[in-house]
């Protein structure tokens, strides 16, 4: 039955795809400004060279028709040219993708680390102090904006104390190993995870409080258990659940937020890419990192609900 639900899953998320490929491509052609006005900046450059630019580009034909031969090429595995670094696009979004899978995946990992416990401690005793505390905390970091924090790290912990770098991923000197890029990558994935910490805790929270009014836990507890046993044992898988969709569906917030914190760290991702193909009118590059952000997405999203069965056998798919 899961094989047949994810076979399901995704012949839903193709048409899905294709829609958020038509909508970026028609919203990316009604930006101002076109392609070839990087080119016009030369003062060498003739009209005449600028028509032979605008065809040999496809800017001529409408955009139903550009967006047709770019899904026609998209088909045959080819995500076309740069049109302002004249190479392809799929050796481009290679050499960035690992940067933000990095920075992404460093991101949950420390959320987790850090919110499940605090989740927990909060709900193992209900309006306590702890509780009050987490949920004043976690309220103040959902609230608090990426470039907000960020800026505030840049200028304590780089400028004043002068204790991480503040930009890129490697120091200036060319020297590049593990050592340097953990130190680089500390402060964007602190400001990456400060959201997420503090929705997730609140999500942990909230499962673990209703989970623990069941009477399978009441039926634990009369065995003579012990409080936290009860909860790590008998409450925390169940409890995990809502977290786990939580977690699905931050990642299109994860990557949203990526293309601040990229742009604000100098980390050389996705994030950044988009931003510099926008300003640009790269269309083929803002397509082929649509493509791949969208594909990951919808992919999450399909094993988040399979993880679900994987957690609570009560879950059948259809």
């Amino acid at each position: 039955m899961k094989s047949k639900y994810f076979m399901k899953r995704i012949v839903i998320a193709v048409p899905t795809f294709f829609g958020i490929t038509i909508l970026v491509y028609f919203l990316a052609s009604l930006a101002p400004g076109s392609p070839l006005d990087a080119f016009m900046k030369d003062p060498r450059i003739t009209a005449d060279e600028l028509a032979r630019l605008k065809i040999s580009l496809g800017l001529d034909k409408p955009v139903y028709v550009q967006y047709w031969n770019w899904l026609r090429n998209l088909l045959h595995g080819n995500l076309g040219y740069s049109f302002s670094g004249q190479r392809p696009v799929f050796n481009i979004i290679k050499e960035r993708i690992g940067a933000t899978a990095l920075l992404a995946a460093s991101s949950i990992v420390l959320s987790l680390v850090i919110s499940v416990p605090l989740g927990v401690l909060a709900a193992s005793k209900p309006k306590s102090k702890r509780d009050y505390g987490s949920s004043i905390l976690s309220m103040l970091m959902m609230a608090t904006p990426n470039f907000f924090i960020g800026l505030i790290l840049i200028y304590f912990v780089s400028v004043k104390m002068k204790l991480l770098p503040s930009s890129g991923m490697y120091d200036a000197n060319g020297t590049k190993n593990v050592f340097m890029l953990l130190r680089h990558m500390i402060l964007p994935c602190l400001v990456l995870s400060f959201q997420q910490i503090g929705n997730w805790v609140r999500h942990m929270r909230s499962g673990l409080l209703e989970v623990l009014t069941e009477d399978y836990i009441r039926t634990a507890r009369a065995k003579g258990l012990s409080k936290w046993k009860v909860i790590w044992k008998h409450g925390f898988k169940n409890a995990f659940i809502p977290v786990l969709t939580v977690i699905g569906m931050s990642v299109p917030t994860l990557i949203g937020g990526a293309v601040v914190t990229e742009q604000l760290f100098g980390w050389q991702g996705l994030g950044s890419l988009m931003i510099s193909a926008i300003n640009a009118r790269d269309y083929p590059v803002i397509m082929g990192t649509t493509v791949v952000i969208s594909v990951i997405i919808l992919l999450v999203n399909i094993l988040t609900d399979i993880a679900y069965g994987c957690l609570d056998p009560r879950i059948t798919y259809k």
